[in-house]
């Protein structure tokens, strides 16, 4: 397999992993879905989400983003790279195992939510 195969397959796990998060992992937080796109080739897997934020020193309010598989690229990245392997109770040594393998199947909605997370804010904002 060349590097433009193994990009294609890892782009389409991180959008398999973008979908779990959009369809049942992020609900909780996120109040609103729009432009929510699928499609067969990843990279035209997106949607627009907005939440409310409630900051300690201020009103509440509402923010929107774009979103694409790319989120779910830099949250695994984050958590490879920034995780105490020692607190998180091999979760670190299972991601790392789901990325290698390009099984996205071993990650529920859970984990999709922590890793879109990261992706987004670099830190687990909610839940």
């Amino acid at each position: 397999m060349n590097k433009e195969e193994k990009f294609e397959q890892y782009q389409t796990f991180c959008a398999d992993i973008f979908v779990t998060a959009i369809e049942g992992g992020i609900d909780y937080w996120v109040d609103t879905v729009t432009e929510y796109q699928w499609d067969c080739m990843p990279e035209y897997v997106q949607a627009k989400i907005s939440w409310a934020h409630y900051p300690d020193d201020g009103d509440s309010y509402y923010e929107s983003k774009l979103v694409t598989w790319e989120v779910i690229n830099d949250g695994i990245k984050k958590l490879l790279e920034d995780v105490d392997p020692t607190t998180i109770f091999g979760w670190k040594e299972y991601l790392l195992k789901a990325v290698v393998t390009n099984d996205a199947g071993m990650l529920d909605a859970n984990d999709a939510d922590s890793i879109f997370q990261h992706g987004l804010f670099d830190r687990a904002m909610f839940g």
